[in-house]
């Protein structure tokens, strides 16, 4: 590898998508080898002996795994300001308490779509899997309340980490299951997706059939 960046994973996965949006609204170039662990498991452990996406190659080699500590490098290296994420004070507080209900929602989403995937067609859902589900619908109503206080941001100059986060993460639990988040109440998370959905930085990486 020569030049820019190589990020490793396909955008049906929201933190590989997370970080491909986050290198596009740094300016940073980048390739992309998308790859998938359930389909490209010796491919994926060949960067990866762990066996999971998103991974991201350094210009001089050496290689970075986890997206929160893939995007934590790429800001403190090409966001010296703090444009992304406030490097300290009350915002940057709000922004992380943010980004762990992201985490929480995401993570539960994925559980779920994952359960649901794996029982026999026509099969009633599992205590296991109903539970996830609703904890999944309980972290996306706590995140539409913790946006209350975010300003809807007018551009992709007034993008932050948590905006973005919660965006990608409502755009995949929707594609991922409709009925997941069926008839649940969630209007700034709606907003703030349809908004952020139509920059550059998001069309130019599309969501992939999770």
């Amino acid at each position: 590898m020569t030049g820019g960046y190589t990020l490793i994973g396909r955008n049906a996965s929201p933190y590989t998508r997370r970080v491909a949006v986050t290198l596009r609204l740094l300016d940073q170039p980048f390739e992309q080898i998308k790859l998938a662990p359930s389909r490209d498991a010796e491919a994926v452990r060949a960067y990866n002996p762990a066996g999971r996406v998103p991974v991201l190659l350094l210009p001089d080699g050496e290689r970075l795994t986890d997206s929160g500590f893939i995007i934590d490098y790429l800001l403190e290296t090409h966001d010296l300001w703090g444009r992304l994420l406030a490097p300290r004070g009350p915002r940057r507080r709000r922004a992380l308490q943010r980004l762990a209900l992201v985490l929480t929602a995401q993570e539960k989403a994925a559980y779920a779509v994952r359960a649901s995937r794996q029982r026999p067609p026509g099969s009633e859902a599992s205590p296991f899997e109903t539970a996830l589900r609703s904890q999944a619908r309980t972290a996306f109503g706590l995140l539409d309340e913790s946006l209350a206080d975010l300003p809807a941001p007018e551009g992709e100059a007034e993008l932050s980490q948590d905006a973005i986060a919660a965006a990608i993460a409502t755009s995949f639990a929707r594609a991922a299951d409709p009925l997941l988040l069926e008839g649940l109440s969630l209007p700034r998370l709606e907003a703030l997706t349809a908004r952020l959905e139509a920059m550059p930085a998001f069309l130019a990486q599309p969501l992939e059939a999770p």
